[in-house]
């Protein structure tokens, strides 16, 4: 029985002919693209952004002026294209059980963005795409960074080492196979792939077919090149003749093949997760580095990998300037306006030709003028002609005169260019006779702008979406290990959580804002929130949102605590209880001292008094330990005993006194009525005495018994039985 023909793209693993079926197909991609003249446009496009205009510069014997419009129209278009960070979101088209599962996704990709600096790989787009109307990036899980977990890894490819099979496909997707090769030098190779080290030789001939020549034309001028060419070669010829190994220098290609393979095995299950094959080769399809399943799905999460972005996808996305509906790759804008920035370039270089001719007129001097012609110099000195009439005829001749008319059709050409480009000069804006732009004007401007540019943003935006959903495909496949990320929550405070891989496989589609990328007019926004803040349609916390005010958040919360708001801080901070300063804030937000007796008689407000008086209330009264207490009393005691010898011998000194001041006053008093007195208190005064003797005794007696009660008891724990709980609910 024959063997039936076979299917797939490509042979089955450890066939021997899986290189060389690679490279099959990568010619079959060099040639056609050569025969569209590709490689020889995209040379072309990068020399006109380089200010390369004029072709056999070096030849020609006037002056080649080149006005980089080009160059100019490059640089605002991608400015404009990525002057902020997108802005993601997220689509359920499942059922989440949380929908902070939804936010963390967005603060996940926001983080990813800004920590691997992802703005700069969109410029680079971005960059590419302008300049030969296609890019295309490549998304994958490099282990190499972010050691030792790895991290997602964009990447910018340019066409000349891409493409994809068949030649004429026009959806990447829907493509059987795409490929990704470039020149590896041999060091690296063998580094790489120590097993093939002895197998690998150097491959000029592919690296010419690529015929990426965009170094060379940069490099110096031709006679400087043949001159280091001569240098390089005598230094080869001396390295071999020394036997040292030259070949750090030499490269090889490497092609990375994504294939459809929809091989089964015996049991009829896909031999490759989600159909999708990756190849690695070199040397002429000669050596075969790797042939292994799909690397973007982790194999341990066979049956929830499915529902991840890149699990039938290749991890590519091809991305048009401006669209063409008719091929994969785009309409480059440097396509349409070539010729007229050489048109520019031509009646530029005109112009400076009649300058410099103008600047160094001819002089004429008759021959019979008697005056030689080492004499015209431009020192100051004395000519001696012939005669008057011969002198008159000394003289330069008239110069050339630039035509006023090119600089009209300078005009004309200039008009034209922005016109085709679509893209306009600030200074439209500019009202006449002033110096100021009204931020109408600019919003104006930059309306017109986006409009212009609003097919392109839809493509950008599209390849941004497709790079999230990439990402989050790795992260849900690869971040196996707990990972932190950083967002600002609602008040603007940075924060920090964990998030896992596996946990983030939820059904939502990420997506981006069209146009979140576009610049916006900050005057215009920040007039408009003044204008709606003084209609009082927003807070003060929007307006100074709007107005990019640093640190608004602290000064809204100044704002709203009041005048008395740092003053209360500092009670706080010297320990005034939290009850007093809500009571001094009531009272600070009262207008006047009328409010506040209103207040009181209405019970709204309590008087201070009684404030404390609750506040200590509420206080239970401490219950210390019976025999310290036994010991106080005691001390009580002794202090009032003492307090009443004092008194006792104060009276004594008082009395003393007093009997001082009749002698030495030489008062008669009645004798008999002064022992009376004098008796009188001197009973009062023992009696007193006695009276806190007796208290004396009985309080030792008392702390004695309390004493000896306590060191009669078992040491032990408090025991609570027979005690009345005072625990308030």
């Amino acid at each position: 029985m024959e063997n039936k023909p076979s299917t797939e793209l490509v042979p089955p693993k450890n066939d021997l002919k899986v290189g060389l079926v690679i490279f099959s197909i990568l010619d079959e991609i060099l040639k056609y693209r050569d025969s569209q003249g590709m490689p020889e446009k995209w040379n072309r496009y990068y020399q006109l952004r380089r200010n390369n205009h004029w072709k056999n510069k070096a030849a020609a014997t006037v002056s080649l002026v080149s006005a980089n419009l080009l160059g100019s129209h490059h640089v605002k278009t991608v400015n404009t294209l990525t002057d902020n960070n997108p802005t993601f979101d997220a689509t359920i088209v499942g059922k989440i059980d949380d929908e902070e599962q939804l936010r963390t996704v967005i603060r996940l990709c926001e983080h990813w963005w800004n920590d691997q600096e992802q703005q700069h790989v969109l410029e680079e787009s971005v960059s590419e795409g302008e300049i030969n109307g296609t890019t295309v990036e490549k998304v994958s899980f490099n282990l190499d960074l972010e050691y030792p977990y790895g991290e997602v890894e964009t990447e910018t490819l340019s066409l000349f080492n891409f493409g994809w099979y068949p030649v004429k496909a026009k959806k990447l997707q829907k493509c059987e196979a795409t490929l990704h090769f470039w020149p590896m030098s041999l060091r690296e190779a063998r580094r790489r792939w120590p097993d093939c080290a002895d197998k690998l030789v150097a491959d000029d001939e592919y690296i010419k077919a690529i015929n990426d020549q965009r170094n060379e034309l940069t490099g110096a001028n031709k006679g400087e090149q043949g001159f280091i060419t001569k240098i390089s070669n005598v230094i080869k010829n001396l390295i071999a003749s020394k036997g040292i190994n030259s070949e750090s220098n030499q490269e090889t290609v490497v092609v990375e093949a994504w294939v459809k393979d929809y091989s089964k095995d015996k049991d009829g299950n896909n031999l490759y997760t989600g159909n999708i094959r990756r190849i690695q080769c070199g040397c002429c399809g000669n050596v075969v580095f790797s042939d292994e399943n799909n690397p973007s799905i982790n194999p341990l999460l066979a049956k929830k990998a499915a529902n991840t972005y890149l699990y039938d996808k290749f991890p590519f996305s091809v991305t048009q300037s401006v669209t063409d509906p008719t091929c994969m790759t785009g309409m480059p804008d440097f396509e349409q306006l070539e010729g007229m920035n050489i048109e520019i370039n031509k009646t530029i270089s005109q112009m400076t030709l009649v300058k410099d001719k103008a600047s160094t007129p001819k002089f004429i001097n008759p021959k019979d003028s008697g005056v030689h012609n080492d004499d015209l110099t431009n020192y100051p000195g004395i000519l001696n002609p012939t005669d008057s009439f011969k002198a008159q005829a000394l003289k330069y001749v008239d110069p050339m005169k630039i035509d006023p008319h090119m600089m009209t059709v300078l005009e004309i050409y200039k008009d034209f260019f922005f016109m085709v480009a679509g893209t306009f000069d600030m200074e439209s804006a500019q009202t006449p006779g002033q110096n100021v732009i009204a931020y109408k004007a600019i919003a104006a401007v930059l309306e017109n702008a986006a409009r212009m540019l609003k097919g392109k943003t839809r493509n950008y935006s599209k390849m941004i979406r497709e790079r999230g959903r990439m990402y989050l495909s790795h992260v849900q496949n690869w971040y196996t290990e707990e990972r932190w990320i950083s967002f600002s929550d609602e008040t603007g405070s940075n924060q920090a959580m964990p998030i896992k891989g596996e946990e983030l496989i939820l059904p939502i589609k990420l997506t981006v804002v069209n146009g979140s990328t576009m610049p916006r007019s900050q005057i215009q926004r920040r007039e408009e929130a003044l204008a709606v803040a003084d209609k009082g349609h927003i807070d003060s916390e929007e307006l100074l949102k709007a107005l990019d005010w640093p640190d608004y958040m602290n000064v809204v919360k100044r704002m709203q605590a009041g005048p008395l708001g740092s003053f209360f801080d500092k009670l706080m901070g010297v320990g005034v209880p939290e009850e007093l300063i809500q009571y001094f804030q009531e009272l600070s937000q009262m207008k006047d001292t009328k409010e506040v007796d209103r207040a009181v008689k209405s019970g709204d407000v309590s008087i201070f008094p009684e404030v404390i008086q609750s506040m200590m209330g509420d206080q239970p009264e401490p219950q210390g330990d019976p025999g310290m207490e036994a010991e106080a009393q005691l001390k009580g005691a002794q202090a009032q005993k003492t307090i009443a010898e004092m008194e006792l011998i104060r009276e004594k000194v008082l009395t003393e006194r007093v009997m001082q001041l009749v002698k030495t006053k030489g008062v008669d008093f009645d004798e008999e009525k002064l022992r009376i007195l004098r008796a009188q208190v001197v009973s009062e005064m023992e009696a007193k005495g006695r009276e806190l003797d007796n208290k004396t005794v009985e309080t030792e007696a008392k702390a004695k018994a309390l004493t000896t009660s306590d060191k009669s008891k078992v040491p032990g724990p408090y025991r609570e039985k027979g005690l009345k709980s005072n625990n308030q609910e």
